[in-house]
């Protein structure tokens, strides 16, 4: 009897390791999968605030042509150019081209800093090559993930002027 009388106390520190074990297991990969979960959705919201730069210009094209009765290459140049959502010209200063980019007291993306506004992570640069009946629009987005690896979304789009002016404005 005094052989055994130690088995159960070595068998329940083998069995109490093993779950430690498991559940260390269990939390690691419960850590890591919420860190990649993080680097995903910063991808998302750059590819989109990408995304947004070349509608943004879009947009300016499209109010040229419909609104304006202008060419639909008016009042663009080539170069950095950064708008707001209404058309208004971005009043932040820039860091080597790219904009930082906030969200305001609704929760939109804006460029230029209010007391409401929450900076973000995110800086985005257009960039503009107009070439007379063709304005090709290059977006990027920058930032940095927790990680402190420097992460881009870039997004490119041609628009050519096939739309002629209004029938309205003629």
């Amino acid at each position: 009897m005094k052989r055994n009388s130690g088995q159960l106390l070595l068998e329940s520190l083998v069995a109490i390791t093993m779950i430690i074990i498991a559940i260390t297991g269990i939390f690691t990969l419960l850590s890591r999968s919420l860190s990649l979960t993080r680097v995903a959705s910063d991808q998302y919201t750059g590819t989109y605030l990408a995304a947004e730069g070349v509608e943004l210009i879009k947009n300016k094209l499209d109010t040229n042509v419909i609104v304006d009765c202008q060419p639909f290459n008016a009042g663009i140049s080539s170069g950095v150019v950064e708008l707001n959502y209404d058309g208004s010209p971005v009043t932040e200063p820039r860091d080597n081209g790219y904009t930082k980019i906030y969200i305001d007291e609704n929760g939109f993306y804006v460029h230029n800093y209010s007391e409401t506004a929450k900076p973000t992570k995110f800086l985005r640069r257009i960039e503009i090559s107009d070439q007379g009946d063709k304005v090709e629009v290059d977006s990027k987005v920058k930032w940095k993930g927790r990680d402190g690896v420097n992460y881009e979304s870039h997004i490119s789009d041609t628009f050519y002027g096939w739309r002629g002016l209004n029938a309205s404005c003629l």
